[in-house]
């Protein structure tokens, strides 16, 4: 049977017309008022390299950009719940902030074994942000992975699954849940149903229970408080505790500007998310609340033609950085913000403290050379032996 590549969001709880999560699209087709299938024209062209490089014109070699989504709402545990299912770039065709975090993730984490984990990308929020992924030729712990359960924080894990629901594929979960399965239009049901379900469960607690080390902050009166800090902080260019930066792991080669709705210079080519013309993009007033920062969007335009969003965030999910409010520590990500629990570090500190010390008298140092040092000490142990610089046959 012919297998898709299927990436599937969960539309949040509360939102019930399709008409709030879909934008500028047509509809492909629809089955019936629960399964409607959504599209954007592709803008068939000659690729810019064609002119640009090669300096010549050809009308048989054109290139577009695919997009296409399919809305599902379907019945599971008693609720009702939409999900989305891009395909190409169908990302783009959905409003901002209409799907829950970490979907996949949880999916993915209730549904491998510890040890068959095969890639992973995470974000350093404990001190300076930095994105990085990291895959192993073969399925492994998350021991093998240079992963500080303290300050890590994961944003996607592939992993092998040997669950039958899920095909026995290795299925990657981030906010989006990404399979190679071969579902279709016609059994995709039951699948969706075994996400949700997975999604809902707390069995990873058994496994990966350091997940929760740096956790989600839900007190909004905390969160009023930060969001407020963040606009006061932007305002005075105060980019030191907190800026803005690609949220992301994106192919940079595909990309050939970024830019800010609302920025003074349309045409500007950054390469990157500029703090100054962000602020500068508010206009001449400072930015009066947070929920301007979330109404605003930044995009990657591809080196196609300069125009296509290869991908688009609002500008919340693009705040990084650290604060402090009522002696804790709080650091935004994702447009979200994380408490840096300090439950794990007191748990290992106790332990420590628990380790007798060791009561072995050890000769002075002195100016010896290590290798002569290691020699002495030996000797004046009963039974010592110096194993440094000593060949040991093994087998």
């Amino acid at each position: 049977m012919t297998k898709n590549n299927i990436t599937i969001y969960l539309i949040k709880e509360g939102i019930t017309s399709f008409n709030d999560i879909i934008k500028d699209a047509r509809i492909l087709k629809s089955y019936d008022s629960d399964t409607v299938a959504y599209y954007s024209p592709s803008d068939e062209r000659q690729p810019k390299w064609l002119k640009d490089f090669f300096q010549i014109n050809n009308e048989g070699l054109l290139t577009s950009n695919a997009r296409a989504i399919l809305l599902k709402r379907i019945e599971v545990a008693d609720e009702k719940r939409i999900f989305a299912l891009t395909f190409g770039y169908g990302k783009t065709l959905l409003k901002e902030n209409v799907y829950e975090e970490q979907f996949g993730l949880k999916i993915v984490l209730n549904t491998i074994a510890p040890n068959k984990i095969r890639k992973i990308s995470k974000i350093d929020i404990g001190k300076n942000y930095k994105q990085s992924q990291e895959q192993m030729p073969k399925e492994s712990d998350i021991s093998d992975f240079g992963f500080d359960i303290e300050r890590d924080l994961i944003k996607r894990i592939t992993g092998k699954c040997d669950d039958t629901a899920f095909e026995g594929a290795n299925i990657t979960g981030g906010d989006t849940l990404s399979i190679y399965s071969d579902k279709n239009i016609t059994n995709i049901e039951n699948l969706l149903r075994e996400c949700y379900v997975k999604y809902k469960d707390t069995a990873y607690k058994q496994s990966f229970e350091w997940i929760d080390n740096i956790k989600m902050e839900k007190d909004q009166n905390d969160i009023d408080k930060l969001n407020a800090m963040v606009v006061d902080k932007l305002n005075s260019r105060n980019f030191a505790d907190i800026w803005l930066a690609i949220p992301e792991v994106i192919n940079w080669e595909k990309i050939k500007r970024i830019y800010i709705s609302g920025q003074k210079d349309r045409d500007a080519e950054y390469l990157d998310i500029d703090n100054e013309a962000f602020v500068e993009s508010f206009g001449n007033s400072k930015i009066l609340h947070y929920d301007q920062i979330k109404g605003k969007t930044i995009s990657a335009k591809s080196t196609e033609d300069g125009k296509t969003d290869i991908v688009r965030w609002s500008a919340d999910k693009c705040l990084v950085g650290s604060l402090e409010l009522d002696n804790a520590v709080y650091a935004i990500n994702g447009g979200h913000w994380y408490k840096i629990s300090h439950d794990f570090a007191k748990e290992i500190n106790d332990a420590y403290k628990k380790i007798p010390l060791c009561t072995m008298d050890f000769i002075d140092c002195a100016d010896r050379l290590e290798k002569d040092y290691n020699e002495q000490l030996a000797k004046s142990f009963e039974n010592g032996h110096n194993l440094d610089r000593t060949k040991i046959p093994i087998g």
